[in-house]
């Protein structure tokens, strides 16, 4: 009898766990995580439901050979070199079933890489987690761009494509859920999709046809990154095709980078205020408050100012806006946008209407609407009338 783990077990926790029973003095696990220590325990079963005292002990697999950025594979030399996977039920294979371009890409089969496909009607209630990835150095600071092509059909938020780039000084296990979720990443962990994850779902039109993720982001802390797809999907049924990478690039796209912290206070009917960190080699920042989802779609012109916090004026009243906020280190070198929160401005200050009053004979209950949601009032009650 033996079991495989990633973290020590006591015999209690033995007990309970999921073993494998054997005829021989031999096994051989596969897909295990490079760079991970396992635990392995193992008893013989004396026959009555009996078996002897565990027997412990442990390895560390090797790990992964850190690639410099730029990093870019579009799998067309037939190695797939420096990555990993581990898989269950459906399984990241390496093949020709599908390419974006080219003739060959990273993608999930059901059928050892003949198809770009996984077969449902599992008799099992619960999800399944395969992880491909590979590790990446990143050597300095800086704007860096996360791109690669990817389809997937899949089924809402259940059957999906994520990515994540994850310190390796986590000593992440990527084995199971995580936890992750839409709601709910990885303390640590980056993402670096647009969406929560990609699929039909999330994205029209990256159900069949090849789809672009170009995802920025600031990197603050240098050193080793694995760059991680997760698919994940519920056996019950399917809904083809399942995840695809091709043309992964990772590269700088500026040295300027910023530590953001955007935040906004002080808000007035028709200003707010603008802060953010300033740590970072910029010693100027761009700045635009707008409606528009992206800076890139604001019709705003970007304000150049020389230090923090920055008071906007001339907002519309009971609005709410964005604020976007980065580095600018010169002409020619910028860094990436980084919003706050949505906020929204007051709204006007404008009178209660609809006044209704119960008189008795030495009271008045009185009753109003009350304007965008105000909840305090001043009211004076006066035998004659007021200026």
């Amino acid at each position: 009898r033996v079991v495989l783990s990633g973290t020590e077990k006591t015999d209690e926790e033995l007990v309970e766990s999921s073993s494998v029973s054997l005829s021989s003095n031999s096994i051989t696990y596969t897909d295990l995580t490079p760079g991970q220590t396992y635990h392995v325990y193992a008893a013989t079963e004396c026959g009555n439901d009996e078996h002897s005292d565990w027997v412990h002990f442990q390895f560390t697999t090797p790990e992964l050979e850190a690639m410099p950025l730029p990093y870019t594979q579009n799998f067309e030399d037939g190695v797939l070199a420096n990555w990993a996977v581990n898989n269950e039920y459906a399984a990241w294979s390496f093949g020709s079933a599908v390419a974006s371009t080219g003739e060959k890409s990273l993608y999930i089969s059901n059928d050892g890489g003949r198809s770009n496909s996984y077969i449902g009607g599992v008799s099992s209630w619960r999800d399944y987690y395969s992880y491909a990835y590979c590790r990446l150095n990143i050597d300095h600071q800086g704007a860096v761009r996360v791109q690669f092509d990817w389809r997937c059909y899949g089924r809402n938020y259940v059957d999906c494509l994520r990515a994540y780039l994850v310190p390796t000084s986590l000593s992440p296990y990527f084995s199971g859920s995580n936890g992750i979720s839409d709601s709910n990443v990885p303390s640590g962990w980056i993402p670096v999709t647009s969406t929560p994850a990609l699929s039909e779902y999330y994205v029209q039109g990256g159900g069949y046809d090849w789809q672009t993720n170009t995802y920025d982001l600031n990197i603050t802390t240098t050193g080793d990154y694995y760059l991680v797809f997760l698919w994940m999907n519920y056996v019950l049924d399917n809904h083809n095709p399942p995840a695809a990478i091709d043309n992964i690039s990772v590269s700088y796209i500026s040295d300027c980078v910023f530590f953001g912290g955007v935040t906004v206070d002080n808000l007035t009917k028709t200003s707010a205020e603008i802060s953010w960190s300033t740590e970072g080699p910029a010693t100027q920042w761009q700045i635009i408050v707008t409606e528009a989802d992206s800076p890139e779609s604001a019709s705003e012109t970007p304000v150049l100012v020389s230090s923090t916090p920055y008071t906007v004026t001339g907002l519309d009243m009971n609005t709410t806006y964005h604020a976007y906020v980065r580095p600018y280190c010169s002409a020619s070198d910028q860094g990436i946008w980084v919003r706050s929160d949505n906020f929204t401005t007051l709204p006007p200050c404008e009178p209660p209407y609809e006044i209704s009053a119960v008189v008795r004979t030495n009271s008045v209950s009185l009753n109003w609407q009350q304007p965008y949601l105000y909840d305090n009032f001043n009211v004076y009650i006066s035998p004659t009338t007021m200026t």
